[in-house]
C-alpha cells in the first residue's frame, strides 16, 4: 500500500460500514492477507 501524503486529512476506516465496490472489496481482502 501506498504512504499516506498528508494523514491530517485521512480517517479511521469504519468496519461497520458495507459495500460493494470492487475497490473497497480489494483493499478489505489486501489487509485481511496481512
Amino acid at each position: 500500500m501506498a504512504e499516506i501524503s498528508n494523514p491530517r486529512y485521512s480517517r479511521p476506516i469504519d468496519v461497520h460500514r458495507w459495500s460493494d465496490h470492487p475497490e473497497v472489496k480489494a483493499l478489505v481482502e489486501e489487509i485481511w492477507r496481512d
